[in-house]
């Protein structure tokens, strides 16, 4: 586990002490096959903030004018759960910046999954486990909110309802990955076996399949 903190600690982006990288061939966790890694070592990162669209892409505010075919505003590590306006029994109620139960649901509206947070994969079997998640919850029935508010107090991972643990330098992504799995175990969603063949398919062999939950299909 120690050993697993470490390399995120030295390769990921914004660690302290450490520069970025901008290295397709470092922890791609199996995601991008050899063409794709070797088109991102021939992109020539730019960074700036943007000011307006062009005929030929986006001009940041610096000037300098970058040409692009396609542009994605992507919103990165926010879910944007603080635009959302929940409301139950007739009142409005906030779900920004609250603990999840299980890091997926929202305990005072447990009707709203977060699939961000729900960081089980990397790539779109993360959606497979997700969906054997809401099995798992279906089949265990409903739970009191208070219940949930005290089980997601303790969360030894910090994201929250608002803030995923990818897609952001201000925590080292391979820690709080390892934390989050630590909190699943503890809430008996997955097994120690589990546990650790995610951890061997995921930082060692790159061949990952949906997660085994105690509960679900």
């Amino acid at each position: 586990m120690f050993g697993l903190w470490l390399i995120g600690y030295i390769i990921l982006p914004g660690s302290p002490g450490w520069p970025k990288h901008f290295n397709g061939a470092k922890f791609h966790f199996g995601v991008l096959c050899d063409r794709q890694l070797s088109f991102i070592k021939k992109v020539k990162p730019v960074t700036g903030d943007p000011d307006h669209f062009c005929k030929n892409g986006v001009v940041l505010k610096s000037g300098e004018t970058v040409d692009c075919d396609v542009i994605v505003c992507a919103t990165g590590y926010d879910t944007r759960f603080a635009a959302l306006e929940c409301y139950k029994d007739g009142k409005a109620i906030s779900v920004k910046d609250c603990p999840l139960y299980e890091h997926a649901i929202v305990p005072c509206f447990p009707c709203l999954i977060s699939a961000a947070t729900a960081f089980y994969h990397f790539g779109p079997i993360r959606g497979v486990t997700l969906a054997e998640y809401v099995v798992h919850c279906l089949r265990r029935g409903p739970l009191r909110e208070e219940t949930m508010q005290q089980a997601a107090s303790p969360n030894l991972c910090t994201q929250i309802s608002a803030t995923s643990i990818i897609f952001t330098s201000a925590t080292v992504l391979v820690r709080q990955w390892l934390l989050l799995f630590i909190d699943l175990w503890r809430a008996g969603v997955i097994s120690l076996s589990a546990f650790l063949e995610i951890g061997i398919a995921t930082w060692v062999t790159g061949v990952c399949k949906p997660l085994r939950l105690n509960v679900g299909s």
